[in-house]
């Protein structure tokens, strides 16, 4: 049996560095830490592990204090999603769970809403607002997919497995 990694394209990584507000110095020196050559980013058809972008992302946020990197418009500071995490470990359901953060997104901004509906099996989940002041909405809406994703399978205790993904079509006000 073979076994895959899990890697990521260099277009998303990139799309992740374009907006981070660090000096290139020390990039390069992060880059180096999570094993990622500047040459790498540079091919367009390549692919890291994730491994190597946790690495990264862990680093970057720890430099720049902003769990979500800029994308948002406005950091959300170091600690964030721990707490998020905390309020999610006694509910009782995948549902109370997603109730509950659907508060704390509330209560962190007014730019940012989700709805979900559930229906038999199925979970179907809508980013209603994101915020004006983001930088990339494809990667705002990729992103609150990935930590929905992960966290909705660490509630349940197993990976869920999604079977279709929609992204709407950003058209600026």
């Amino acid at each position: 049996m073979k076994l895959y990694q899990t890697t990521l394209p260099v277009s998303y990584v990139n799309t992740f560095l374009d907006g981070v507000k660090i000096s290139p110095l020390e990039l390069s020196r992060i880059l180096q830490l999570a094993g990622i050559t500047e040459e790498l980013l540079s091919k367009v058809d390549s692919r890291i592990t994730q491994e190597q972008f946790s690495t990264l992302f862990k680093l970057l946020v720890e430099r720049v204090d902003d769990e979500v990197l800029g994308i948002y418009g406005r950091p959300l500071r170091r600690g964030s999603l721990k707490i998020l995490m905390l309020l999610l470990l006694d509910a009782s359901n995948l549902h109370s769970a997603l109730r509950r953060w659907q508060q704390f997104d509330r209560i962190l901004s007014d730019e940012f809403s989700f709805v979900f509906i559930r229906t038999n099996d199925n979970l179907s989940l809508t980013l209603n607002r994101y915020p004006r002041d983001t930088r990339d909405p494809r990667l705002v809406q990729e992103f609150h997919l990935k930590l929905v994703h992960g966290l909705a399978s660490w509630v349940i205790g197993k990976k869920i497995i999604p079977e279709r993904v929609d992204f709407a079509v950003w058209q600026s006000s």
